[in-house]
């Protein structure tokens, strides 16, 4: 894995600015990270693609991450600051498959990745959404009891499955990727209200770049129209040299 130049990021931007959450994913991973395929990025388990993006953002931005949230109670603003090393979870690749043996069933599943959510992105339903994203997720499942034979293989859908048994592996998959759901626990300071918000980590990394490009646009513009530079030479230069030039412009 590698850090974006300028330039790199500017036409990332371009090419993902109207594409869906997980497209942008990929195509920042894939420019960053050669090692992989695209293919192979796309069968990550969500938390190690969202660690990989956290890294990427540090490099990019800094290792502190600020936002913005209305408290549900009252509707006051509040902006908080977080520690993106705090959120990153190990590195390590997930496990193929994962046992479940619960509430009468017995099996295994695979963590969901890329590939899994943007196959269920168009259905509107989000019931049959989390089902149809179990289903692809489950390797086999089979009810026992005392009557059957435990090495019987009877294979079950999601939608066959009793509720407790889809949320039971539904806890597990998080249990096993947990950055894959990140939750931050906010108080409101006015009127003392606390909740649990989720942290997704595409969008943010992904406004921050859509905020920053637009500003280098900016940047690139009076540059080139004070100096006549190109820009790629405007770009080439670091974050530092054009702020100094900018405010040569402006006294």
């Amino acid at each position: 894995m590698r850090p974006l130049a300028a330039v790199e990021l500017l036409d990332l931007w371009e090419r993902g600015r109207h594409s869906p959450p997980w497209r942008q994913a990929l195509l920042l991973l894939a420019a960053a990270c050669p090692e992989y395929t695209t293919d192979a990025l796309a069968r990550l388990s969500i938390g190690r693609r969202d660690g990989l993006l956290l890294k990427l953002r540090e490099w990019t931005f800094c290792r502190q991450l600020t936002s913005v949230v209305e408290c549900p109670a009252c509707g006051e603003r509040l902006e908080f600051t977080m520690d993106g090393g705090e959120i990153q979870a190990g590195a390590d690749d997930a496990p193929t498959a994962i046992d479940f043996h619960a509430a009468g069933y017995r099996g295994a599943f695979r963590l969901p990745n890329t590939e899994d959510l943007a196959a269920v992105m168009a259905i509107q339903d989000p019931e049959a959404a989390r089902r149809a994203l179990l289903d692809a997720c489950l390797l086999e499942i089979s009810p026992v009891s005392e009557a059957d034979d435990p090495n019987r293989e009877t294979i079950v859908t999601a939608r066959q499955l009793p509720t407790d048994v889809q949320e039971a592996i539904a806890q597990q998959m998080q249990e096993a990727d947990p950055q894959a759901d990140i939750q931050i626990d906010l108080a409101c300071p006015v009127c003392d209200h606390r909740w649990v918000a989720s942290f997704d980590v595409v969008s943010f990394f992904w406004q921050e770049i859509d905020d920053w490009a637009w500003r280098t646009l900016r940047e690139v513009h009076t540059l080139a129209s004070v100096y006549g530079w190109s820009e790629n030479d405007i770009l080439s230069m670091s974050a530092w040299r054009r702020r100094v030039y900018l405010e040569m412009v402006q006294t």
